[in-house]
């Protein structure tokens, strides 16, 4: 849902944008269509990141809980190869952290990149975007920015609000206008099989999840 987000926002501020990765789409079908100005979006699981030795100019990490253990042999080796997403980073970077989840929260350490925290529970103490009074505030420097109120969001679901300040940050980040980012949230209905309104009848609403 984030990557879906962020890709939908760069398009719409007019960007040569691509989405990727682990969602179902393999990035070298369009790779011969990149250039210097092309922006991607790579969603990348644990599996992708584990033996990962460059990091993304962007990082987003969400939550970070224990999963994939039939694969990893421990918890510490899932989280691990997630933290491969800012591991590598350089000073030029920005990493964009879940502060409400400790894993993500701790892999600030990691990471040489410019920090931005996210937040659906609380306020974040320094720049970043989170959930306050009902509404998606955006700070970076001294200056806070009202993006949308939450009833205005398309997209149901309290957790998606964590989605959603994820990709409000990194839309930001890469240049996409308020404006833009509002109207992407007013209009996108997420995922097929995440929380998708299938029809309303007799008042009732019904949702494939």
């Amino acid at each position: 849902t984030t990557s879906s987000l962020i890709y939908e926002m760069l398009k719409k501020q007019g960007f040569d944008a691509y989405l990727g990765g682990n969602i179902g789409m393999a990035p070298f079908d369009f790779l011969d269509k990149l250039n210097a100005q092309s922006k991607v979006v790579l969603e990348l699981s644990s599996f992708q990141l584990l033996d990962l030795e460059k990091s993304p100019h962007t990082a987003v990490m969400l939550m970070i809980t224990q999963e994939h253990l039939d694969y990893h042999s421990s918890v510490e080796e899932y989280i691990d190869a997630k933290r491969n997403l800012v591991r590598h980073q350089t000073s030029k970077d920005f990493a964009i952290l879940n502060r409400d989840y400790p894993a993500t929260n701790e892999s600030d350490i990691l990471t040489q990149g410019k920090l931005f925290h996210i937040s659906r529970e609380r306020e974040v103490a320094d720049e970043g975007c989170f959930v306050r009074d009902g509404k998606i505030w955006l700070r970076v420097g001294n200056q806070e920015t009202e993006i949308i109120d939450t009833k205005d969001i398309l997209l149901p679901g309290k957790h998606n609000l964590e989605n959603i300040s994820a990709a409000v940050m990194a839309a930001h980040l890469t240049g996409v206008s308020k404006e833009n980012i509002a109207s992407v949230l007013e209009t996108f209905k997420g995922l097929e099989h995440r929380l998708e309104l299938v029809a309303t009848i007799n008042g009732v609403r019904y949702y494939d999840d």
